[in-house]
């Protein structure tokens, strides 16, 4: 009824359709187009790519770019050889990543990363709490509730919270800060003093 098929060898392509699905094929740009429903596919050798998609989720695939993007509802995710970066998105959550930064952030929720080998940092929050590391300063930042920790080398420093008890390290000074409710204590290599 709605079924037909074309051959041609000068351009040697095909079209089948029948029902919602149809399929198309040409030798001089090597393409196939697929379609059944919502779900279809497009090939092509020129550009490499191919396109599928059902229903939400699709798919591109190009050798030029070489990148690949599926989505399936709220996720999909993005590759490209260029910048060699993939993004990945499900609800909140999504990463990304690229070799010329080095760098993946990915979030969900509250919850979200960032790397980035440049400045070699990467970022954590979930709720309150986040971790921040950069190897040029090489400090790392945990935040929970009220705790929290913060590293340098070049400092070599820490820093903890929890409740209103903290303590502050320092190579450089070699000093250590204690509070916990009302009591400190105070170490420093020079004076040495409580």
């Amino acid at each position: 009824m709605n079924s037909l098929a074309l051959l041609d060898d000068g351009n040697s392509l095909a079209l089948l359709e029948d029902g919602n699905s149809l399929a198309l094929l040409e030798d001089g740009n090597s393409l196939a187009l697929l379609e059944d429903g919502n779900s279809l596919a497009l090939l092509e050798d020129g550009n490499s790519l191919a396109l599928l998609e059902d229903g939400n989720s699709l798919a591109l695939l190009e050798d030029g770019n070489s990148l690949a993007l599926l989505e399936d509802g709220n996720s999909l995710a993005l590759l490209e050889d260029g910048n060699s970066l993939a993004l990945l998105e499900d609800g909140n959550s999504l990463a990304l990543l690229d070799d010329g930064n080095s760098l993946t952030l990915l979030d969900d929720g509250n919850s979200l990363a960032l790397l980035d080998d440049e400045n070699s940092l990467a970022l954590l929050e979930d709720g309150k709490v986040l971790a921040l590391l950069e190897d040029g300063k090489v400090l790392a930042l945990l935040e929970d509730g009220k705790v929290l920790a913060l590293l340098e080398e070049e400092k070599v420093l820490a820093l903890l919270e929890e409740g209103n008890s903290l303590a502050l390290l320092e190579e450089g000074n070699s000093l250590a800060l204690l509070e916990d409710g009302n009591s400190l204590a105070l170490l420093e290599d020079r004076k040495q003093l409580t």
